[in-house]
């Protein structure tokens, strides 16, 4: 089945249905560039802190998949949760 040209919503709704991991990898293969950027820019382009927390934010995604997966998108929920995200505040340089 090819996944690529799959909605966000099918996808998450494929995932929290079904329990599909290929549905899953293909929304974190889609997205993860952008919140791993997000990440690196608030960990002051530390790559090694920045890789937490981006996996952080799809970890909340497959918490909540069941009740994201209305939406048509999720770009703009996994861009709002990286930007706030706690997690991101733990992982800023010191100084």
């Amino acid at each position: 089945m090819d996944l690529t040209s799959s909605t966000d919503a099918q996808l998450l709704h494929r995932y929290a249905r079904n329990g599909n991991e290929f549905a899953f990898t293909e929304l974190v293969q889609r997205h993860l560039g952008l919140i791993y950027r997000v990440a690196l820019r608030k960990s002051g382009n530390n790559r090694v802190l920045a890789e937490d927390p981006a996996q952080q934010v799809f970890i909340l995604l497959a918490r909540k998949a069941e009740t994201l997966s209305v939406h048509q998108t999720i770009i703009g929920w996994l861009h709002q949760t990286a930007l706030p995200s706690t997690a991101f505040r733990a992982y800023s340089p010191v100084g």
